[in-house]
């Protein structure tokens, strides 16, 4: 996936691995996150567009030009809201930049292969046996099975996966295109485990007017197919009895033909479940479909042309359902869902929309040695989803009551940002923004979060200028607030009430009545903040031959929002969200690059 491509690449930026199944997505910390109990994802930016979530798995990792991380707080000020835990921008790759070059093919595949590496070392049948009769403390009718198996390797399997890329890259006279598509398709060396994607991207960069006018469209769209399994899948063929057989038959269709723990001709409920029963008979399908569009439209005024106009537009639109069936009798049904052999199907559908727009107007301007560059924007972003999800036997009937949900969040912003240099020795940034989010009451809605950033290249001095081991030397000092806003759901400072489930309500003579319950808030519930202080050096010897950089930072996150206990009777619930407590984190990052043999 394309997160692969950040391994061990930054220093500050860890990438932790999931459960190492196909399409399973890990965690990603810069600087080990800011706060304590909301979000500590960093923010994900693809092509300009902040999308929902840090799974970046529907992403062509081929489709990817480059990756930007943004760790200190002056670097992610401009995205202001959200950023306390650090900033990946992901730029894609674009058409030609010379409109009159012909059109280009290129392919890319690749073909893995994947096997346990090692098993966990358990008991074999026969050591089983002799463990049994030494130490069991079992009934006297109580027998071991006569066979001999080893259930690690009943469920575990040499896996095959492929990926394919095409693209077509070209220009029609001023319209520079790009063209991909991709397919993956990987087995999890857990059988039945199996990830499939399909991507598609269209690229289009055309200027007008001279090439005062840019416009910048990119759209991507994804289909992921996940057949997942259940991760109690392994425990289960750990420590299931090694001397009882895969199959077995009872009266009564119990079991379905695999082995089922049994007492007096009935299952036994609280016993574990036949591993492999688990995976070849439930069914588990989660897919996808994911499209992510910009569009980035720059005027450079005519003769003004140190100023430009710039509109971002974006979408990220979500779809993602759930499906998972476990039939009639089966072992797994005996010991979880109504623990009688009911089957169980289960379906959940989640819709998410993001949209934003960015309108921004910057001036840049060169005077001799001085050079300045001026920001000041506004930015709007809504967030939707809504869900539903149910559980039936298999014959249709409602197990339990099916769930809803909806939410939408507005994010609006206002920011600026001023940078200065001279003879590109000397470099200044302040930024200041202010930021509103509808999870707070319009009492505490807004957060302004300033930063300010100063440099000063040392090599470019006269006293260092002509030391040519020296290539580059730069010492920086920056210090920033950023704000979080991300915790629990989008209603935190409002009055909600849940209403009950059919099978809790209340009855009034002949009629069941809905009761609601109100859920407890904070109407005084605001940003949480956090303060970064930073200082860097960036080094470059032998024509930047060695090269790299060392920082230190220390920060601290004021007004937490965290889950707390409340006395009862001071609200409705006795968890509550809120701001309490400071946090305090600091870090040494030194990160070196060597090129050791350079010829032609």
């Amino acid at each position: 996936t394309a997160q692969d491509a950040l391994v061990g690449k930054i220093a500050g930026v860890n990438v932790v691995p999931g459960s190492g199944a196909p399409g399973d997505g890990g965690t990603i910390r810069i600087r080990m996150g800011a706060s304590l109990s909301a979000s500590n994802d960093p923010l994900i930016v693809i092509d300009g567009i902040p999308v929902t979530s840090t799974s970046i798995s529907a992403i062509n990792p081929q489709d990817i030009a480059s990756f930007t991380v943004l760790k200190d707080a002056s670097a992610t000020a401009i995205y202001g809201s959200r950023a306390s835990n650090g900033v990946i921008v992901i730029t894609t790759k674009k058409g030609n930049a010379d409109g009159t070059q012909k059109m280009k093919f290129s392919y890319n595949g690749n073909f893995t292969v994947s096997e346990v590496y090692k098993y966990m070392d358990v008991l074999g049948a026969d050591e089983y046996r002799d463990a049994f009769a030494k130490y069991g403390n079992a009934p006297d009718d109580f027998k071991l099975g006569d066979t001999s198996t080893d259930w690690q390797k009943e469920i575990y399997r040499t896996a095959f996966g492929t990926d394919h890329n095409l693209s077509l890259t070209g220009g029609v006279k001023s319209m520079p295109y790009r063209v991909s598509v991709g397919y993956t398709n990987q087995n999890g060396i857990i059988k039945t485990n199996n990830y499939e994607r399909f991507n598609a991207s269209v690229g289009l960069s055309p200027k007008f007017f001279d090439k005062h006018l840019s416009i910048d469209i990119n759209i991507k769209g994804s289909i992921e197919n996940n057949e997942t399994v259940s991760t109690g899948i392994i425990g289960s063929a750990i420590s299931f009895d090694p001397t009882r057989p895969i199959h077995e038959t009872y009266p009564d269709n119990v079991g379905l033909g695999y082995f089922t723990w049994m007492v007096g001709g009935a299952p036994i409920v609280i016993a574990p479940s036949n591993p492999v029963a688990e995976l070849e008979l439930a069914d588990r399908q989660n897919k996808t479909k994911r499209s992510i569009g910009s569009a980035v439209i720059d005027y450079k005024i005519h003769g003004l042309e140190d100023l430009h106009l710039n509109l971002s537009l974006g979408y990220d639109i979500q779809r993602k359902t759930t499906d998972e069936m476990t039939p009639q009798f089966a072992p797994a049904m005996y010991t979880s869902n109504q623990k009688d052999g009911t089957g169980k199907v289960y379906s959940y559908l989640q819709d998410k929309k993001n949209t934003l727009l960015d309108l921004y107007a910057n001036y840049d301007k060169e005077l001799n040695k001085h050079h300045i560059n001026a920001m000041a924007g506004y930015g709007w972003q809504r967030f939707w989803y809504k869900n539903h999800d149910s559980t039936c036997d298999t014959f249709g009937k409602e197990l339990s009551s099916p769930t809803h949900g909806e939410g939408e969040l507005y994010l609006l912003s206002f920011y600026g940002r001023l940078n200065y240099s001279f003879a590109q020795r000397y470099m200044l940034t302040a930024t200041l923004r202010a930021d509103a989010s509808s999870r707070f009451s319009k009492d505490t809605r807004w957060g302004y979060f300033p930063s300010v950033a100063a440099a000063w290249r040392v090599n470019e001095e006269a006293f260092l200028k002509n030391v040519k081991a020296i290539s580059d030397l730069k010492l920086r000092f920056s210090y920033g607030e950023t704000g979080q806003q991300d915790i629990g759901s989008y209603y935190q400072h409002l009055s909600t009430y849940t209403a009950s489930y059919d099978e809790v309500r209340y009855g009034f003579g002949n009629e069941w009545q809905t009761t609601y319950r109100p859920n407890g808030y904070d109407p005084k519930i605001k940003w949480e903040t956090t303060e970064t202080y930073n200082i860097g050096i960036d080094y470059g010897f032998l024509n930047n031959r060695i090269s790299g950089s060392v920082d230190y930072y220390w920060r601290t996150t004021k007004d937490l929002l965290n889950k707390i206990y409340v006395p009862a009777g001071s609200n409705f619930t006795n968890i509550i969200e809120t701001n309490i407590g400071n946090m305090d984190s600091k870090g040494l990052e030194l990160s070196l690059t060597a090129v050791p043999v350079k010829t032609k």
